[in-house]
């Protein structure tokens, strides 16, 4: 009996700690998005750093803390952290694919980013910014009929994205189709 009430008051302490670490893991990702939001991502870095320190593994901290570094310009920071989330297959990966692949783009890989995004659409059956973030890949690379194809894959699946209609007018206009 006295090893079952230890055993039972050792799970309830083990369970009271995992939800006290996600309330605040919680509390710190949502001050770190508020800097974030502010412009200001080495705040926010840190902050998520400190989320980290609870749960290194966390998808969300990870996902956050990439996405800072990559608008702040630390490419490879970027990459480093997307790949954590990648590497769990779990929550973030559609937000972890698009981030790591800009990364890829901006630090002149976008031969590379063009692999993760295909890679991205069958791992994860499709979803219209992958598509719209490959067709970007194309249209810089000057392969405006790869571009235009992933494109209008994008509006297919969500017309109401007015960047991806846009994009579609910048192909044809390069293509030299100004009545389309």
């Amino acid at each position: 009996m006295r090893l079952k009430l230890s055993t039972l008051i050792l799970v309830l302490i083990f369970f009271s700690i995992q939800c006290f670490a996600q309330t605040d893991i919680e509390t710190l990702v949502n001050e770190g998005i508020q800097y974030h939001d502010n412009g200001d991502y080495i705040k926010a870095i840190e902050i998520y750093k400190k989320a980290l320190e609870l749960n290194p593994k966390s998808t969300l901290v990870n996902y956050e803390i990439s996405f800072s570094y990559l608008k702040k310009g630390d490419f490879s920071e970027a990459i480093k952290y997307a790949d954590v989330v990648l590497e769990q297959d779990d929550d973030y990966k559609l937000q972890a694919y698009i981030t790591k692949g800009s990364a890829l783009d901006m630090i002149g890989k976008t031969n590379e980013s063009i692999i993760l995004f295909k890679e991205a659409i069958l791992k994860t059956e499709g979803h219209f910014l992958l598509y719209y973030n490959l067709d970007l890949d194309y249209f810089k690379i000057n392969e405006l009929d790869l571009a235009e194809g992933n494109i209008i894959k994008a509006i297919e699946m969500n017309p109401n994205h007015s960047s991806s209609h846009l994009m579609l007018a910048n192909i044809n206009n390069q293509k030299g189709n100004s009545d389309c």
